[in-house]
């Protein structure tokens, strides 16, 4: 079956005044929603984090809920993510804010979905970006950033 068999998102935090966020930020991808955090710090002012979900995954609880299928035996530990499917669903960046002031200035995102045959990348991938220039995501401005091919 062709999937998504490793996704890796950059986040570059913009280098402004009130630029860091400490809430829950997710990706949303091909009708599935994942966290993107890791040990350490993340979404420092002037900061750019890279999160590895899937094959070689950096982010926390890999191989479980919050990361994509993986094959054992044969057989996949959860629904694949269809690679061809990418483009039904929106994709996005999304903050939950850890208290009602937390806002985030996001400078750049850079998602990139790797496709996969069974367990073994076949060299494809599909990019989407955000359009570059410091977004303000929160209460005040929203909690979501679509990204485009």
């Amino acid at each position: 079956m062709v999937h998504v068999g490793q996704i890796t998102a950059t986040i570059k935090t913009g280098d402004v005044t009130n630029a860091p966020t400490n809430g829950r930020v997710y990706l949303g991808i091909g009708g599935r929603e994942f966290r993107l955090n890791k040990p350490g710090d993340q979404f420092k002012r002037g900061g750019t984090n890279e999160f590895i979900i899937g094959d070689g995954g950096n982010v926390n609880n890999p191989r479980n809920a919050n990361d994509l299928p993986f094959v054992d035996e044969g057989t996949f530990n959860t629904p694949a993510l269809p690679y061809d499917d990418l483009g039904l669903y929106p994709t996005y960046i999304r903050l939950e804010p850890k208290e009602e002031d937390d806002d985030w200035n996001v400078e750049s995102v850079n998602v990139i979905a790797k496709k996969y045959q069974a367990e073994t990348p076949t060299g494809d991938s599909t990019t989407f970006t955000d359009l570059e220039g410091n977004t303000w995501l929160g209460d005040p401005f929203g909690k979501l950033l679509a990204l485009h091919k």
